[in-house]
């Protein structure tokens, strides 16, 4: 394998990270794997991603209705749209998501079943973030899934926004037509897109939707995805943890049969388009008020979500895929 990738393993699952945006590229259980593989062929698929890590600004950077400067770019081999935002006088352009995904890091430290990776702020994004910052990730995989934690410290003399999300696309093996979404342990607090406990969200229609489905206003939930079989039951596949209060749902459709089934289940800490609200350092602490994750010099904020994927779904692909096999 590359140099490039790094791998994790325990007796049963094995995990795959790329170290350009420190991103799941795969995770494979019993030889089954979990994750849509865009990241890994990028010119056979709908989205180019697998995994995607979100700092300093998920989501877009500035609102299309005002009109935002726009410049094509390209890093690491990536190319990507960057959009112009102003901070104490300085001229910035940012990618969507911000730049952590496109980003090398170091590994820090690693075992057979966990990884740490770690990334600073460096000349390349002081052109697109006037912040010094350090930011880990932390992958484990036991018996009990994959873990997952992002870090981010402030090592500025200012406060500093710190927006993270994370984006991990979960392959649908059964197409789309066959899986749905459900909040369940649900803890609310006030939000204007609020989910609805033990309701069931189509993934069919989060594929063929033209953007995400937003939900915010969330103090604790388990998402959990499940399959629908022939015969209408609803077996469990994955399930995510999540203390974060947004949290989205989004796929792109096939563009062909060859191509993979996907949803991404996305938990961010802010919402979106925050950077471009922060056209000067006295904003920043006004920015908090309305959501936004703001960290004060030598303060961290975390990201961590915990997934389990069912045995017996496991089984069941095992299943039918020996009896292929041998047919």
């Amino acid at each position: 394998m590359d140099k490039r990738y790094i791998k994790i393993k325990n007796k049963n699952s094995e995990v795959v990270i790329d170290s350009i945006g420190a991103q799941i590229v795969s995770y494979k259980i019993n030889g089954v794997e979990i994750m849509f593989q865009g990241a890994i062929n990028p010119q056979e698929n709908q989205w180019a991603g697998t995994a995607k890590n979100l700092f300093p600004n998920p989501g877009p950077v500035a609102d299309k209705s005002s009109n935002p400067v726009i410049i094509e770019g390209e890093e690491n081999g990536r190319s990507g749209k960057y959009t112009k935002y102003t901070h104490n006088s300085g001229v910035y352009f940012m990618k969507q998501h911000g730049f952590v995904q496109d980003k090398p890091f170091e590994v820090q430290g690693k075992g057979n079943d966990w990884c740490m990776l770690s990334t600073r702020a460096d000349d390349k994004t002081y052109l697109q973030f006037p912040f010094e910052f350090k930011y880990d990730m932390l992958i484990s995989i036991d018996e009990n899934g994959l873990g997952y934690q992002a870090t981010a410290k402030n090592l500025d003399n200012k406060p500093m926004v710190s927006g993270l999300g994370w984006h991990p696309a979960f392959k649908l093996h059964k197409g789309c037509k066959n899986y749905v979404v459900v909040f369940r342990n649900l803890k609310i607090n006030d939000g204007k897109n609020i989910p609805e406990e033990n309701k069931e969200y189509s993934a069919e229609e989060v594929v063929n939707s033209d953007s995400a489905i937003t939900f915010d206003g969330i103090e604790e939930a388990d998402v959990e995805i499940l399959y629908i079989n022939d015969k209408g039951e609803r077996i469990p596949y994955l399930k995510m943890h999540t203390n974060e209060p947004n949290f989205l749902l989004w796929s792109r459709a096939k563009e062909n049969e060859s191509q993979e089934d996907f949803i991404c289940l996305e938990p961010w800490n802010t919402k979106s388009k925050q950077i471009s609200k922060l056209t000067s350092q006295d904003k920043t602490r006004t920015l908090s008020e309305s959501g936004t994750v703001i960290l004060e010099p030598g303060e961290e904020n975390f990201l961590i979500v915990p997934i389990k994927i069912d045995e017996e779904y496991i089984k069941m692909l095992q299943k039918e895929n020996s009896e292929e096999i041998e047919s």
